[in-house]
């Protein structure tokens, strides 16, 4: 596997936050994101930390964990450096999240896991912070 550079990355990605149409859809992304969480194969919280790093997306912190949910962030995420805008933009990293925490913590066919970005470094704030919400088929 060819990896790009993480500017060529962010330019494609990133392109419809400061212009009218994007190179990539918002949609598309989670899809893709999503995809790539479940094909991480985390089987601890350990691996996904170091696999997050890895790949560029920044490091990532658990802050809180009990049997609804967790609170995650990353630091030196992929948006960072670039100008701020009003709004919560790691839908991709949120869906990555999804994706691995799914694998890594259903269990049984059909769970979910929710992660939502809720504070983002582009819009002021330090760190980029997820919300993670466990949802089990009854």
């Amino acid at each position: 596997m060819r990896v790009v550079s993480n500017a060529l990355y962010q330019a494609i990605r990133f392109s419809g936050l400061y212009h009218e149409r994007s190179a990539v859809s918002p949609d598309y992304m989670v899809k893709v994101g999503r995809e790539v969480g479940r094909h991480m194969n985390c089987r601890t919280l350990r691996e996904l930390v170091n696999q997050c790093e890895g790949l560029g997306l920044g490091a990532l912190e658990v802050h809180h964990w009990d049997a609804t949910g967790m609170t995650l962030e990353l630091r030196n995420c992929s948006c960072d450096g670039l100008p701020p805008v009003d709004r919560c933009v790691c839908d991709f990293e949120a869906a990555v999240l999804e994706g691995a925490l799914a694998g890594l913590l259903s269990k049984t066919p059909g769970d979910e896991v929710v992660v939502k970005e809720v504070r983002c470094s582009l819009s002021g704030h330090s760190i980029c912070q997820f919300e993670a919400h466990f949802v089990e088929t009854p």
